[in-house]
């Protein structure tokens, strides 16, 4: 007889909170995330980093620790994500440096990051937060280690989707336009899924405008939200000028590190405790 059974995930133990040096391992651009609360559509991103000198064995094998965060993809003077660039950098930006961000130049940037455990949204149980980011300590040099990038907004990157751990692949199928890119969120390994349709719309709404198209990487300030019904945006072609080239991006979080005051509606809590390398 064929016996089954249960596949149990592995658990991961948490990281201690402290101040780790890391490096930002990758930058992935989760596309124009459904916000029902507000009824708008908004930018999102997440930063990866790995932390080299903290070391996790996972089914018999040596990984380093990955933590990360999520943030809106602004940079006006309030927002979660000015304040860490601002800090991970070492000084603020000027009005004008903060109308145009290039954020692309972090990937593979060292940096310090402090993590905290802070209680889940339901209370149910702990979640690792990556708190701040800070620069290294002057003459740290950190070792290089594999980067990703993903831009939702560029076919050129859609090479890197398949790489990325699975419950990043369920939140980027959740953006609008994802139907149009023609990349699909499996399943489990053996059964590919249809497509993920784009976020419903509400009911027609008399004052309608259409979806602005920022380049994914480009923060902008004070970047204006559409009200409902959003247009579904145009298929943007390999031929385009690859968004990272102008601008860049923005924040992220893992299961392992949430944002600080948590993801709202987009909370993985459910999830992986802790994002594997990739």
């Amino acid at each position: 007889m064929m016996h089954v059974k249960e596949n149990k995930r592995e658990e991961i133990p948490m990281i201690e909170p402290g101040v780790y040096q890391a490096v930002c391992s990758a930058l992935i651009h989760l596309g124009a995330q459904p916000n029902p609360f507000k009824q708008t559509y908004q930018h999102r991103l997440l930063i990866y980093w790995t932390l080299p000198g903290e070391r996790i064995q996972i089914h018999d094998k040596d990984f380093p620790r990955i933590v990360s965060r999520e943030f809106s993809v602004f940079l006006d003077s309030k927002s979660n994500l000015r304040k860490i660039l601002e800090a991970w950098r070492g000084r603020p930006y000027t009005d004008e440096e903060a109308e145009d961000v290039d954020l692309s130049k972090f990937l593979g940037m060292g940096a310090q990051v402090q993590i905290m455990h802070k209680p889940k949204q339901d209370g149910s149980k702990m979640k690792v937060v990556v708190e701040n980011v800070l620069p290294l300590p002057k003459g740290v040099q950190m070792p290089p280690v594999k980067t990703t990038l993903f831009d939702l907004d560029d076919p050129a990157t859609y090479s890197a989707f398949d790489k990325l751990p699975r419950w990043v692949k369920k939140c980027i199928s959740r953006a609008q336009g994802f139907a149009d890119t023609g990349l699909v969120v499996e399943e489990n390994e053996n059964q590919p899924a249809a497509p993920a349709q784009p976020y419903p719309s509400a009911p027609p709404a008399t004052t309608a405008q259409p979806s602005p198209q920022y380049p994914a990487y480009s923060v902008q300030q004070n970047t204006p939200q559409p009200s409902y019904p959003v247009q579904q945006p145009p298929v943007q072609s390999a031929a385009m000028v690859n968004p990272v080239a102008a601008a860049a991006v923005g924040g992220m979080y893992a299961p392992v590190g949430v944002a600080a005051g948590g993801m709202g509606m987009n909370e993985m809590d459910d999830d992986e405790s802790e994002d594997l390398p990739f």
